[in-house]
């Protein structure tokens, strides 16, 4: 069963030498739960620079990866503890990210929506750039 949401994301950085960096987004998506995970999927635009681009966002009981097809393309997986590089398609070109989770927390649920927050930091090319959350609400439309 899929079901029609509000997702809020809010992503906060703080990069070395810079001001720290916050942005929001608030667009229509569908959730949905497949083999014990659970799926958010929404359309990016030009407000977010990635028109044409599809992302997906898979919730686990130990993960959460963000999937982006289309123009954009590019897969982040983020593992409390772990650290996964990632190619980042960008308008701008593709850059080579490392992702160092630091700790996930997670109470969505098909019933009732929820709150995901992710807490890392990136490297490019094996150079520290900032720690990094990202916020995201789901509330049933």
């Amino acid at each position: 069963m899929k079901k029609e949401v509000l997702i809020s994301i809010r992503g906060e950085q703080d990069f070395q030498n810079m001001d720290k960096d916050n942005s929001e987004l608030v667009t229509s998506g569908t959730l949905y739960e497949k083999g014990g995970s659970l799926f958010l999927v929404y359309e990016e635009s030009e407000l977010t620079g990635m028109p044409d681009t599809k992302t997906t966002i898979r919730v686990s009981r130990d993960s959460i990866n963000v999937l982006r097809t289309g123009k954009f393309p590019s897969n982040m997986l983020f593992e409390e503890k772990k650290q996964h590089v990632s190619l980042y398609n960008t308008p701008y070109g593709p850059l080579t990210l490392t992702v160092n989770t630091d700790k996930i927390e997670s109470n969505l649920t098909m019933e009732k929506g929820g709150d995901i927050s992710v807490y890392y930091s990136l490297e490019l090319d094996h150079n520290y750039i900032g720690k990094n959350q990202l916020k995201i609400n789901v509330k049933e439309k």
